[in-house]
């Protein structure tokens, strides 16, 4: 019989796999200069023989490798905050109030009489909450100035005009991005229980006549404000806001709302209480300066800026809501919603229910009239 084949040799045993040279469980460095004690792992029979330093170096390029790897898997870095700034320093043609100067003009202004707007304005200056917030800043101030009661509730059991209640005339969205008009600051003080007058400055392009009229008119407006009077009704307010061009000033920005609070007749110079109180103090200009920063365009609607005389009206601002009355809308560029629904809940209210479906036509016709497709904006109360 043959002889039976050989078993098969045994395969050879796995080698075993290399350590890791840089484990920190396997090899124990110690505080001098070279590797002396021993090392745990067998396939690191050299590690008696290396220096310190080459450990150090290889820990660091393997180091280097795993935050290579992790930055590439980090997402992209945030960008830098941009530029900020601390205040502005004021040109030499406005004169700060608190400087020695300043305080010589508001001297003479007050011996004169001319500062009768300042203390009043002084108890409620506070500062816009938004860097577009300069026309509702002004406004708040002058409507709690004028003893205005909002009707609402401003924190706690407190009725107190904010900007943040100006919100009837335009969105408040809306004033953040771009502000307000002329038109639109009278809109919103008349819709809050004021009463105004205002005027737009002429172009300097204009008949020289009809210029020094207007800059009669300012003059007048500015004495009517600020100037003690000999006959004046008791309870009876005005103050003077300006809306204006910085850049005339040599001011940085653009347009700008602000009231008026002192005039020294003297030096011709009025004080501008600046509501943009984390940019420029309360400061001094001419009257004529201020007039020709007034000339200038408004981007938004390509019209001069101007001034505008808040007084007293309603005893309430919340009456606007249960009351009808008649708001001169001629510097408004578009109706106000609230003022649309308005005349329009007046209208209604003569209607008898079953009168509805038979005068549904002069309906459409009264929300024409009341301010075509703004009347259908549901107002912000």
């Amino acid at each position: 019989a043959p002889a039976p084949a050989p078993a098969p040799a045994p395969a050879p045993a796995p080698a075993p796999a290399p350590a890791l040279l840089h484990s920190a469980s396997s090899c124990c460095i110690s505080s001098s200069s070279a590797f002396t004690t021993s090392c745990s792992s067998p396939s690191l029979h050299s590690c008696r023989t290396m220096s310190f330093g080459a450990i150090l170096k290889a820990k660091s390029a393997m180091l280097q490798d795993t935050q290579q790897t992790n930055f590439a898997r980090t997402p992209s870095q945030p960008q830098k905050n941009p530029e900020t700034f601390y205040r502005r320093p004021l040109p030499d043609c406005c004169i700060p109030l608190s400087s020695k100067s300043g305080k010589e003009l508001f001297r003479s202004a007050l011996a004169t009489g001319g500062c009768e707007s300042f203390f009043e304005l002084a108890e409620h200056f506070n500062t816009q909450s938004e860097p577009a917030f300069c026309g509702l800043g002004t406004l708040s101030m002058l409507l709690n100035a004028l003893s205005v009661d909002p009707g609402r509730v401003w924190q706690g059991p407190w009725r107190w005009y904010h900007e943040e209640m100006l919100d009837c005339c335009k969105r408040l969205d809306v004033v953040r991005k771009e502000g307000v008009t002329l038109g639109e600051f009278c809109c919103l003080a008349q819709c809050n229980g004021a009463k105004v007058r205002a005027a737009r400055a002429l172009p300097a392009d204009a008949a020289k006549e009809e210029l020094e009229e207007s800059m009669r008119s300012f003059r007048e407006a500015v004495a009517e404000c600020c100037c003690k009077k000999e006959e004046e009704e008791a309870g009876e307010k005005h103050f003077l806001v300006c809306c204006y061009s910085r850049a005339i000033l040599k001011q940085t920005g653009s347009g700008h709302f602000s009231p008026i609070a002192a005039y020294d007749k003297i030096s011709d110079s009025i004080l501008i209480m600046d509501v943009a109180r984390f940019k420029y103090p309360p400061h001094w200009v001419h009257l004529p300066l201020m007039y020709e920063a007034m000339q200038s365009l408004d981007d938004t609607i390509h019209k001069p800026r101007g001034w505008v005389v808040v007084g007293n009206g309603h005893t309430s601002g919340d009456l606007i809501k249960s009351k009808l009355f008649d708001v001169p809308t001629a510097l408004v560029e578009s109706p106000c919603p609230f003022q649309s629904w308005q005349l329009l809940a007046g209208r209604c209210k003569q209607l008898q229910p079953q009168d509805l479906p038979l005068r549904a036509q002069q309906a459409v016709e009264w929300i024409q009239e009341a301010g075509g497709a703004s009347a259908f904006l549901v107002p912000q109360m």
